[in-house]
């Protein structure tokens, strides 16, 4: 599935003749809020829970998989970060268990 959407994606950058933008040279890290957004620099979802919205949001991947795959994958994707978001890690157990 990811390999069929680079492709339509990079098919739709040739035929629109898109261009990436220029060249960031400096970390995003290093970059303040204000500084990303006078640059319109959009970010990558930071978890799975961003990148399932913005894959049920995103209209080249209905074009491409079909409403019934791509409301699948988007299923399949928020119900794994669903089950995730049900465990505790051992980073919150160290992190928060201190104070008992």
């Amino acid at each position: 599935m990811a390999m069929a959407l680079t492709m339509a994606a990079s098919l739709d950058g040739v035929r629109d003749n898109l261009q990436p933008g220029d060249p960031i040279d400096v970390p995003l890290y290093d970059m303040s809020a204000e500084e990303v957004a006078t640059r319109s620099i959009e970010r990558l979802p930071r978890n799975l829970f961003e990148a399932a919205t913005a894959l049920e949001k995103d209209q080249l991947a209905l074009e491409v998989f079909g409403p019934t795959m791509h409301a699948l994958a988007v299923k399949g994707k928020l119900d794994e970060w669903y089950r995730f978001s049900e465990h505790v890690t051992e980073w919150e157990q160290a992190e928060y268990l201190q104070f008992f």
